[in-house]
């Protein structure tokens, strides 16, 4: 009968989950193998199957696929060799891209939004400049907010922890957006379905990009008058004054053009180390997790062992001792009968004594676990766990610092990213402008005069009371605007708004202080009975 977890036949409950993303499905047959017909000649086939090859282990080990490994030549000798099934990437992807989104509030904005000021001058900063600034940051916040935003970044944050990176299309597209003032669509695109070609010396400069990707026989029907017996490969080509598109190597579209002047795609790494494409979070900890594994299936064996030790048996029959059967297996392991000795053959049963464990090697996997918590850059603190003291918000909020430190390198190719997709929205608002009702002109040179940023929530909870606190200090001291303080409060949706309604306010309890002839602050004036104003 099987001894261990690594011995026990693969079927049922010991199979890995397998994750439906999609993914499998529009990558399928891919590898390009016997695919001439199918693709055009320019096609950059091995850059593209080469990346195909590396985003397809990454995704097995996101959804666990790769822990579904097996040993054994026949069907019926294949054993599981991580039955446990212990998918720990997919956990470590999610802290880490909650801590990257940081304390999201309550509001269709985007989740990271743009921030858009007049450049900074000698001269005074015009008033025309500042409203242009407010009134592109309202226009772009509600471009992302229609193209649901929030969603889409959350979505690129996930994926990007574990294939390095991902893609943002922003493109003019009023036959898909008909109810949208603005229409221009912001799209997420799966890396595994794109291939860059960019500049050396300026990776964010992209001089071409294809999309390409498998998709349904119903659909290149439909859609494009195509008939095919297989699912046929969709190619779109883009460059900085064209667009293409082939399904099968057949174009389907008149000759398109790209009047904006750029490559309307945006790859924002995690990570950038001296590559175009950034790098995934698996090659550190694929081979920790498999460990993490096998050693906790290791324990789990010694458990079993001790609790259901093997049995062998000399001399029996079934006259003697029935056999039991446990799971389709009998009880022990019958080693026959011994030689004839003075005509008796007494039968024995002994019990295997298993090994002891030391309390060392029981904690090893947890010693697994604290090498793959450093080589994610997190803390235990991001899982809840801690020595179980009462420790400060602060104290807490150190303790994140490994985590907190990696996120701001995160952070801070979004910022590039980001504010490369704010310049692409202004300048297809350029040169549409002429197609939209908007309530003022957006001027040719408008990005000269800008400059771009980001607006991110915090990383770690804050402390809310110590948080009004400093707020109320700094008002007091007047060190911090009225705006400002609205804003580190961080639970008002219109700030511009909120202000108005407290001027509002105050001008209401002004008028009713001076309708009842009683100012505060002019004890000259005659006080008027509280029995009057009642």
């Amino acid at each position: 009968m099987p001894t261990s977890y690594a011995d026990r036949p693969v079927q049922g409950l010991n199979e890995a989950p397998v994750i439906d993303n999609g993914i499998a499905s529009r990558r399928a047959s891919m590898a390009f193998d016997g695919m001439s017909a199918e693709l055009p000649s320019w096609f950059p086939t091995t850059e593209y199957a080469e990346r195909t090859r590396i985003y397809s282990h990454y995704w097995k080990w996101y959804t666990g696929e790769m822990l579904a490994e097996t040993s054994g030549n026949s069907k019926r000798e294949k054993m599981a060799k991580f039955p446990l099934h212990i998918n720990l990437v997919r956990g470590i992807v999610r802290k880490r891209t909650t801590v990257m989104s940081g304390e999201t509030v309550d509001t269709s904005l985007p989740i990271v939004s743009p921030v858009i000021k007049p450049r900074p001058s000698p001269l005074p900063i015009d008033q025309l400049d500042k409203d242009l600034a407010d009134n592109l940051e309202n226009l772009v916040n509600e471009i992302w907010s229609e193209n649901n935003g929030r969603t889409l970044q959350l979505e690129n944050m996930l994926t990007s922890q574990f294939l390095g990176g991902c893609v943002f299309q922003v493109c003019w597209d009023p036959d898909g957006m008909p109810d949208a003032r603005i229409p221009i669509r912001i799209r997420s695109i799966i890396p595994d379905f794109f291939l860059p070609i960019y500049q050396q010396d300026d990776p964010w400069n992209l001089l071409e990009a294809f999309v390409a990707y498998k998709i349904t026989r119903a659909e290149a029907q439909l859609r494009y008058g195509i008939i095919s017996g297989v699912n046929p490969t969709y190619i779109e080509r883009w460059t900085k004054t064209n667009v293409e598109i082939y399904v099968n190597n057949i174009r389907v579209t008149p000759e398109l053009k790209n009047d904006f002047g750029f490559v309307p795609f945006v790859y924002i790494p995690i990570m950038r180390e001296g590559g175009f494409y950034g790098s995934s979070i698996i090659p550190d900890i694929e081979a920790l997790v498999k460990e993490y594994n096998s050693r906790y299936a290791d324990i789990g064996d010694a458990i079993r062992r001790g609790v259901n030790p093997r049995r062998f048996g000399v001399n029996i029959s079934d006259k003697t001792i029935p056999k039991i059967p446990i799971d389709n297996e009998t009880s022990y392991y019958d080693l026959g009968q011994t030689p004839p000795h003075n005509d008796k053959q007494k039968p024995e049963m002994t019990i295997e004594n298993p090994s002891s464990i030391s309390e060392g090697l029981i904690g090893h996997p947890e010693r697994l676990w604290a090498s793959i918590l450093r080589e994610s850059s997190l803390a235990p603190i991001v899982f809840g766990e801690d020595t179980g003291s009462q420790r400060s918000a602060l104290t807490l909020a150190f303790r994140m610092w490994p985590v907190t430190a990696i996120v701001d390198i995160m952070r801070t190719y979004w910022d590039v990213g980001l504010n490369h997709i704010s310049k692409m929205i202004i300048k297809i608002l350029i040169a549409k402008q002429v197609y939209l009702d908007l309530p003022f002109v957006v001027p040719p040179d408008v990005l000269k005069r800008m400059t771009f940023g980001q607006r991110w929530n915090p990383k770690v909870p804050r402390d809310r009371e110590q948080t009004i606190k400093e707020v109320a200090l700094r008002r007091s001291a007047k060190v911090i605007s009225l705006e400002g303080a609205l804003e580190m409060l961080g639970d008002v949706r219109d700030v511009d708004d909120e202000i108005e309604r407290i001027y509002a306010e105050e001008k209401r309890l002004l008028e009713m202080t001076a309708s009842v002839g009683a100012p505060l602050g002019n004890p000259a004036q005659e006080e008027v009975p509280t029995e009057e104003i009642l």
